[in-house]
């Protein structure tokens, strides 16, 4: 009886669940079909709004505003490139004319990946609205509305979209002027905050110059990357902490897939025939696993500090293919700490020892994982060609001097195991027996210790 009972009152609540659902759902679909259900009408991300509207006058033209609450150098926008970078988006950077004068500056540029902005036309194709944009003098509240076709060479938008993707930078430091007032020639630092989203494309009717509507300020992210709103210090203070951070990672990442594990996985390569290199092999490797950890950490902590919003470790091929190495290393390390624990120097050497493979061809593919994950990082952080070549020339040289010493080395190891063989002294393990009996030496005296340590 307890047992139906229960199967009953659980069928009488999968019913009531079921009701519930089916009712919400209705709800859900006669709000979308009856136009209830609407999509935001500007893109928020901390103290910037960013707003499209395309009016009924001139259907072929879309206008532009952007807002921030806080006293800001200039305002950035880029439309029809890639939607997580700055890369072949046309970029618009907008600035205050002074405190209380009505209008703005604007420039029209270019990057690569995430390089520095460069001109690409000496004219503007975006035309600021001076009626609604300006700097307040009271409250440091700066707009900047700019009106520009649809149909550009540089970033065409069809005429019945509904959306589209945006990025969006604040730069805190003014932005100096070309002494002739060219805005072409402008010069600007780097931003401090950064947003992007879908960007709904509102439609109006009239024309732009009966609009008094304000864009709405900023009250917090919605469709994009959100955030809460700082003061300019506060803002200062954290992409200051985010900066110091995220250079620690760089240094640091580099010199672990660059240098340390590098010249580890070498030395093994090249001289595990004998045992006395594994001393330095073994700490060499977890040097650079514990460099690499304490590197992601700082880029973990940085994540937090940043005044932009991120979305961690799905905010780009970097920071997923990071997260990828990491797990990677850390079950390099674990196999590696097996083959250590479990080494039988009785073994036949011509037999394959599966762990010893895993562990050799996982160190390889993380090396090399590794390399091509510094590029995306300088790729991501501004180490950009046309921005600073140097660093570009000396990853490039050392990649090819590691390539270089691996191929060449692997070719000399080979030719000598042939050597061997054709002498009569290989032994199936790439090595001669006099070698091969000071590496069981070694690993027996290896083995003795650790039982002593064992029975203490």
């Amino acid at each position: 009886m307890v047992l139906k009972s229960t199967y009953v009152n659980t069928r009488q609540a999968g019913y009531l669940l079921g009701f519930l659902f089916s009712v919400f759902s209705a709800s859900t679909l006669l709000q979308l079909a009856s136009g209830q259900a609407q999509q935001p009408q500007t893109l928020c991300s901390g103290n910037v709004c960013v707003a499209a509207t395309i009016y009924s006058n001139d259907p072929k033209t879309i206008e532009f505003s952007l807002l921030s609450s806080t006293q800001v150098g200039w305002l950035g926008l880029g439309v029809g490139g890639d939607p997580n970078s700055m890369a072949g988006n046309d970029l618009a950077i907008c600035w205050p004319k002074n405190a209380g004068d009505p209008g703005a500056v604007i420039s029209q540029r270019s990057a690569i990946k995430n390089g520095r902005p460069q001109v690409t036309s000496p004219t503007v194709a975006f035309k600021v609205q001076d009626q609604k944009s300006g700097l307040s003098a009271s409250s440091n509240e700066f707009v900047c509305t700019f009106s520009r076709p649809l149909n550009l060479a540089t970033s065409s938008i069809s005429e019945t979209a509904s959306s589209i993707n945006v990025i969006f930078a604040v730069g805190l430091e003014k932005v100096v002027p070309d002494a002739g007032g060219d805005p072409q020639k402008a010069s600007f630092r780097k931003h401090a905050v950064t947003g992007k989203g879908a960007l709904t494309i509102v439609r109006k009717q009239g024309s732009s110059g009966s609009d008094t509507t304000p864009i709405t300020p900023p009250t917090g992210g919605n469709g994009g990357e959100s955030g809460p709103s700082y003061s300019k210090d506060q803002i200062l203070a954290k992409q200051e902490e985010y900066n110091t951070l995220l250079r620690i990672h760089g240094v640091m990442m580099a010199l672990a897939f660059l240098l340390i594990l590098p010249l580890g996985a070498f030395l093994a390569r090249f001289f595990g025939h004998m045992y006395h290199v594994f001393r330095w092999h073994r700490p060499l490797q977890v040097l650079g696993f514990l460099t690499a950890i304490i590197a992601f950490i700082c880029i973990v902590v940085g994540f937090t500090k940043s005044p932009s919003p991120k979305a961690h470790f799905t905010s780009s091929r970097h920071a997923m293919f990071g997260l990828i190495i990491i797990c990677a290393l850390v079950l390099q390390v674990c196999i590696g700490v097996f083959i250590f624990h479990t080494f039988d120097p009785n073994r036949d050497p011509k037999k394959i020892h599966v762990p010893t493979w895993m562990h050799r061809l996982m160190g390889y593919a993380a090396l090399i994982c590794g390399l091509v994950q510094v590029h995306f990082g300088m790729d991501a952080y501004g180490a950009w060609p046309g921005g600073k070549e140097i660093i570009w020339i000396v990853y490039y040289v050392w990649v090819a001097v590691l390539g270089t010493v691996f191929l060449g080395g692997s070719a000399v190891k080979l030719l000598m195991h042939r050597k061997d063989n054709k002498s009569g002294r290989g032994d199936g393990y790439n090595i001669g027996s006099d070698l091969k009996h000071e590496y069981h030496e070694d690993h027996l005296e290896l083995q003795q210790r650790r039982r002593r340590s064992d029975s203490l």
